[in-house]
């Protein structure tokens, strides 16, 4: 859903997919740049011009990049689709049709404008981000699919696993991916907060025994690269670094 997502969720289960020689693909739905407290800590200013939260959205592609070539996956198997952070919920359940375009609050655009997204230009309605996600899966044909958790406190997740799931259903005579959701925003989770690797990390006690869950256990090696490649997200880290360092433990959960 935003950049440092993929490192948080999932940076353990990219290393042993790497390993094992399997081909993987990075797709990102946003940049990200509608985190005003990260602009201010990373940039030490206040701004309020569009233009500004669109250069913190390409800072943190950037790191994204630098993050997933650390752990060994190229430039050319990352992808933004470049969507608005923290708008992609309002987009699915009310911008289809013939519809005015969603309007990101913090950019103010109402398109997608960054010169490295899949399709610029792209008006911020259902319509695209369904284009874009099934494009991105008929290309790549996965056979597993890592993406967010519907039960996320986080709009965004939750949107990107519903989006996914409706591309998924446009494609289901071609494509047939196994889904592992996981899970980063939930209310109270994950405890102790900040650097704690020896703990194990548990699912959210509501859950525990509603949701059928999968655990990637990780070696102290696994859990130090994964250290390595969250701290590539500086803009993130230096911002509320006691909640990604949180994710900084095994097992990964799905």
């Amino acid at each position: 859903p935003h950049p440092d997502d993929e490192a948080i969720g999932t940076g353990g289960i990219i290393q042993k997919a790497l390993q094992a020689k399997a081909h993987v693909k990075i797709a990102c739905l946003t940049n990200g740049d509608n985190n005003e407290l990260a602009f201010i800590v990373y940039e030490k200013r206040l701004t309020f011009r569009k233009g500004e939260f669109l250069h913190m959205g390409e800072v943190r592609a950037k790191e994204t990049i630098k993050a997933m070539e650390f752990l060994g996956v190229p430039r050319e198997d990352i992808i933004f689709l470049g969507y608005p952070d923290f708008g992609t919920m309002r987009i699915l359940t009310e911008y289809w049709g013939k519809t005015k375009p969603y309007q990101s609050w913090l950019t103010r655009v109402s398109k997608v404008s960054y010169p490295d997204a899949m399709t610029i230009g792209a008006p911020y309605v259902g319509e695209s981000i369904v284009a874009d996600i099934k494009k991105v899966l008929s290309d790549f044909k996965p056979t597993k699919i890592f993406v967010s958790h519907p039960a996320d406190f986080n709009p965004d997740h939750r949107s990107l696993y519903l989006f996914t799931k409706i591309a998924l259903w446009d494609l289901e005579g071609e494509l047939h991916p196994v889904l592992f959701p996981y899970l980063i925003h939930y209310k109270n989770w994950p405890l102790p907060r900040g650097f704690h690797p020896k703990e194990n990390l548990i699912p959210p006690a509501n859950l525990m025994n509603k949701i059928a869950w999968q655990a990637n256990f990780l070696s102290n090696d696994d859990i130090e690269i994964k250290h390595l490649a969250i701290q590539k997200h500086h803009s993130q880290y230096i911002s509320s670094p006691g909640y990604l360092l949180t994710f900084i433990r095994s097992p990964e959960l799905f």
